[in-house]
């Protein structure tokens, strides 16, 4: 409540209450109600527009799924079905996954920060170099995985190598490409 006025322009003063530590009894809060105020503070930052870092995160995760199911469908087309050499394959599906995921996070994830910004080539690429870092760890963990586990299909391999090189690229995008601007 207080949250909702002081945005509304209204002027706010506290004024402490002590509480003392219980003694006797059992406290009157259910977890309903501290899901509820859980929620709720969730729900007013979201409706001033300061909810971005959850919102953020999911659709992140959301795009980079999508950029993992687009990435382990070409690699299994062509290191699984065509027997092309995985780590080509590997660096090939990365440019044309790291390209779609950029689009998506620019105008979708990133979209508050983003707003005044066209797409453009040079945050493009900065992207691509940046997640060159989880392409590293993507073909690292990769290649362990190949080299001391015997499994059925290349593409898993190449799945947990996305998981380990998508924190990598979650951390570099959310601080360096995504950033809002200063006084934004």
């Amino acid at each position: 409540m207080k949250y909702r006025a002081y945005n509304a322009g209204c002027s706010v003063k506290e004024i402490p209450i002590l509480f003392s530590d219980r003694k006797f009894g059992v406290s009157k809060m259910s977890r309903g109600i501290f899901w509820e105020a859980l929620i709720n503070v969730w729900k007013m930052k979201k409706e001033a527009g300061s909810g971005g870092g959850m919102d953020q995160f999911l659709k992140f995760a959301l795009t980079g799924g999508l950029g993992t199911i687009t990435n382990l469908a070409i690699f299994f087309l062509c290191a699984d079905i065509f027997r092309l050499p995985e780590i080509p394959v590997s660096i090939f599906c990365f440019f044309i996954a790291a390209t779609q995921n950029y689009i998506i996070n620019h105008t979708w994830s990133f979209r508050r920060n983003m707003a005044k910004e066209a797409l453009s080539l040079k945050k493009l690429l900065q992207f691509i170099i940046l997640s060159l870092f989880g392409l590293t760890v993507n073909i690292g963990a990769m290649k362990i995985i190949l080299l001391r586990f015997i499994i059925p299909y290349k593409f898993i391999a190449q799945g947990a190598g996305i998981a380990c090189g998508m924190i990598v690229n979650f951390v570099f995008s959310k601080r360096l490409v995504f950033r809002r601007k200063e006084g934004e």
